[in-house]
């Protein structure tokens, strides 16, 4: 940095502008989350359902507030209570 709002760049090398307009666009195609909670004790999964509960009912009032969008999916798993084995987790 050599003063306020301005940088010093040295060695770049480019080519001489175009004839034709360069572009380059991008798209809001959504978003994508993954969150991990360590949720132990007794009674775990039941906890751990129930803040999973609470955070996704306020993101959706969040969302809703700021008129955005609600989640397209939602997907939750309580690891170690078998929820990703589907059915078969809970025999």
């Amino acid at each position: 940095e050599v003063g306020v709002d301005r940088v010093r760049v040295q060695g770049a090398r480019g080519r001489p502008p175009t004839s034709h307009y360069k572009l380059c666009a991008t798209s809001l195609g959504g978003y994508k989350m993954v969150a991990a909670l360590v949720v132990p004790g007794v009674d775990a999964e039941r906890k751990a359902t129930a803040v999973a509960d609470a955070i996704l009912a306020r993101t959706a009032r969040l969302l809703a507030d700021a008129r955005l969008a609600p989640f397209a999916d939602v997907h939750v798993a309580v690891l170690g209570a078998g929820h990703l084995l589907g059915p078969l987790g809970r025999e």
